[in-house]
């Protein structure tokens, strides 16, 4: 059994997310992506190449800072590879410091980037392999069933072994 040990801080850096929506107000203890690029590029200028893409996904990168040391994990990688490219690229986030990467559930829009994620962990730890963690069930095929009654095939995960092929480790378990 794991234990839990208190840490110092967690940081979840949004990497892929269904919505980006600048124009609305926000809580004053939110930093809205205007303030955020505008803080990461010193005031210069904002050009629509620098914004963040919005996706029907989710990708965060998880730091977790303790006594001195950070650990950081990938969660997901959202629905599609340039779109988990252009974000991390954008926004300047360094992956060297990714530890492994975990799928939350086996939908397409959650690892439809894994093996561009796979591929930019491992080039910016010369080449690393990467510990994939994910449920046995992640890799089943998933439908929806129509109102005829017929079932409309999801969006395909990557394999076990084209998750394997591009370098990542896959931890393929039911155990926390």
């Amino acid at each position: 059994m794991l234990s839990i040990e208190p840490v110092d801080s967690v940081d979840v850096q949004v990497l892929v997310d269904n919505a980006i929506d600048s124009l609305s107000t926000t809580p004053a203890f939110v930093e809205t992506e205007w303030a955020a690029l505008r803080r990461r590029r010193l005031g210069a200028w904002m050009s629509g190449s620098s914004l963040f893409s919005a996706a029907h996904g989710l990708s965060c990168l998880v730091t977790i800072r303790h006594a001195g040391q950070s650990r950081a994990l990938l969660f997901d990688a959202g629905p599609e590879d340039h779109v988990f490219e252009q974000n991390v690229s954008r926004q300047g986030i360094d992956l060297s410091d990714v530890e492994g990467i975990v799928l939350s559930h086996g939908h397409w829009d959650h690892a439809g980037g894994m093996l561009k994620a796979v591929q930019m962990v491992r080039d910016r730890t010369e080449g690393r392999e990467v510990p994939y963690f994910a449920h046995p069930d992640m890799f089943r095929s998933r439908a929806n069933k129509q109102s005829d009654g017929t079932m409309r095939l999801g969006g395909e995960l990557p394999s076990i072994e084209a998750l394997a092929t591009s370098g990542a480790r896959v931890v393929n378990t039911t155990e926390p």
